[in-house]
């Protein structure tokens, strides 16, 4: 059985918690469960690269890691289990003395030098291709073998590769070809907007005596116009919209897969049918009417229990005061009804569970006074139509929909009044009904 090691980097930025990032960190957790159910023996590695210290503070990595595992991605080493598994810490900031064996073996043979004063060392380009070979081979399970030509690098003027900088800090391709090694990685997925450091992250890896590494180099998932998604186009925005959890993960994962229309109720689905071969091999741009199209089948596909965790979800985000009123059963059932979107259920339980207090058409008071007497008693719906079957169904609709949520129109008014029933508020809002119209 064959050991693959697939090592993932995550910085401790909000970047990370964009689309477009999301959708390589979520690729590369599914090839390596792939690869997992084909009868491999795989490690899913995920460290922290917080080796810039004027950028990165370690402890943001905890919110960024949170989320991660939120959406699925589950590391069978991090950060936070590393010194128990592996012995060592798994952020960057805290390997110094790992490093420092690296760079003090490559200052030894002569292909890295230091300044004396300072500390910044780096990797000379000319004595690496005098030593080795101008040409680098490059395997990517996605783009294929090609050849990098290092001598190309010094004609256009790069005679050096920086490794440590003058406050002692590594800089990011030589502590991550130090933690490949360390680690004894065997592949890498990350988006195509990192093929620039393969170059030097292979002349380092090379001149410590490490092997190649398989790469993925993947598709990016882009803006409307076709540029990176930088640090906005996150991901919890989209749920404060109302698009649900699974929608967004679908969308991520379809949008650049296979048949961008099919759509996934679940990672674990995903992985299930996932081949590389079907990965795009270009770019994608984000599509909002396709991310919405995405969602409607969702809700529809959804699980009760999915759904109601949806909402729960988005009313954290939007109305706090609407979560205890959805830990109910038969407030839960009432939404499953209705299947509607987060937003739009949340903005229905509001109006049901704290009506604003807004005075009613004058020509409706007499009949809201005497519906609201009547209700203060424990009166079933059907008992309430008999005893105003004198009216309109118009009137009796708008009457009896105000006393329950201060509103003249919207859904079924029988579900409302059941579960207001149910829930034993319909007596308290009949007495506030009272109140208000006098």
């Amino acid at each position: 059985m064959d050991k693959l090691v697939f090592r993932s980097e995550v910085s401790p930025v909000r970047a990370n918690k964009t689309i477009g990032p999301v959708r390589s960190h979520l690729y590369g957790f599914v090839i390596a469960r792939k690869m997992k159910l084909e009868g491999h023996h795989v490690t899913y590695i995920m460290k922290c690269d917080d080796s810039d210290l004027k950028k990165h503070r370690k402890e943001d990595f905890c919110d960024v890691y949170k989320f991660l595992c939120s959406l699925g991605i589950e590391a069978d080493i991090h950060p936070y289990n590393a010194e128990d598994v592996l012995g060592c810490s798994l952020f960057q900031s805290e390997r110094a003395t790992i490093y420092d064996r690296y760079i003090n073996f490559l200052l030894s043979s002569g292909l890295a030098f230091s300044d004396a004063d300072s500390g910044f060392a780096v990797l000379d380009i000319g004595r690496f291709v005098a030593k080795y070979s101008p040409k680098i081979e490059v395997e990517d399970l996605l783009l294929g073998k090609f050849a990098l030509n290092v001598e190309e690098v010094l004609i256009a003027g790069q005679r050096t590769i920086p490794l440590r900088r003058s406050d002692g800090t590594y800089l990011f391709n030589f502590a991550s070809v130090v933690d490949d090694g360390e680690f004894v990685a065997t592949h890498i997925v990350r988006g195509q907007d990192k093929i620039h450091v393969i170059l030097e992250q292979e002349i380092i890896r090379k001149s410590l005596g490490f092997p190649s590494l398989v790469y993925i180099h993947l598709p990016l998932l882009c803006d409307e116009v076709g540029k990176r998604t930088g640090g906005y186009m996150e991901f919890d925005d989209f749920l404060r919209a109302g698009i649900v959890r699974e929608a967004i993960i679908s969308y991520i994962l379809s949008s650049g897969y296979g048949d961008p229309d099919h759509v996934f109720l679940s990672l674990g689905e995903f992985i299930a049918n996932f081949s590389i071969a079907d990965i795009h091999k270009k770019n994608t741009r984000f599509c909002a009417g396709r991310l919405e199209d995405v969602n409607r089948r969702i809700l529809r596909m959804l699980s009760s229990v999915q759904y109601v965790q949806s909402i729960r979800l988005y009313a954290c985000m939007a109305c706090p005061k609407i979560v205890e009123e959805i830990q109910n059963q038969d407030t839960q059932q009432f939404l499953a009804e209705f299947r509607m979107s987060p937003e739009k259920s949340v903005e229905l339980l509001d109006r049901i569970f704290f009506p604003k207090e807004i005075l009613p058409d004058v020509s409706l008071i007499g009949n809201i006074r005497q519906m609201a007497e009547m209700l203060k008693s424990d009166v079933e719906f059907n008992v309430l139509c008999n005893e105003f079957s004198h009216l309109s169904k118009d009137i009796f609709s708008r009457s009896l929909r105000w006393v329950l949520t201060r509103e003249t129109g919207g859904i079924e008014l029988r579900k409302i009044f059941d579960l207001l029933r149910k829930r034993r508020i319909l007596e308290r809002r009949a007495k506030d009904s009272l109140k208000l119209i006098q």
